[in-house]
């Protein structure tokens, strides 16, 4: 059986304002099997939220670059090769992220029900009542 998810040599660069270069993700590989779990741990800073922003490819271009010669494999498919529509289907259809940040990703107003069930409607077609 292939990975669920299969990472490799996936390389994240910022250009700064001063213009050097930063490589938050520098050479990640990594592969997930079904049913497995995998915890990213570090240090506030070290590239976390990088790697997950450059998974679903949400990473700005610019400043951010995703260097093509890696590869993003979910359910064997290339995710940094994907555009347009085929891309919004696995961005929640099939992977998603918890931003850290629950004021700037969650709508106070409305419940946390509501909102993954926005989720799940959008991306799998479902009615609002079923």
């Amino acid at each position: 059986m292939s990975p669920l998810l299969a990472v490799r040599d996936l390389r994240t660069t910022f250009l700064t304002a001063d213009g050097t270069v930063a490589r938050p993700v520098d050479g990640v590989s990594l592969a997930l099997e079904p049913g497995e779990l995998l915890a990213l741990v570090g240090e506030s800073g070290c590239g976390k939220t990088t790697l997950a922003l450059s998974l679903l490819r949400l990473i700005p271009e610019p400043p951010g670059w995703i260097d093509p010669a890696g590869r993003v494999e979910f359910e064997g498919t290339d995710v940094l090769r994907l555009d347009g529509e085929a891309l919004r289907r696995v961005r929640g259809g099939g992977m998603a992220m918890v931003f850290q940040e629950p004021g700037a990703s969650l709508n106070p107003v409305l419940s946390v029900g509501a909102q993954i069930a926005e989720t799940v409607r959008a991306h799998r077609g479902l009615a609002r009542h079923a």
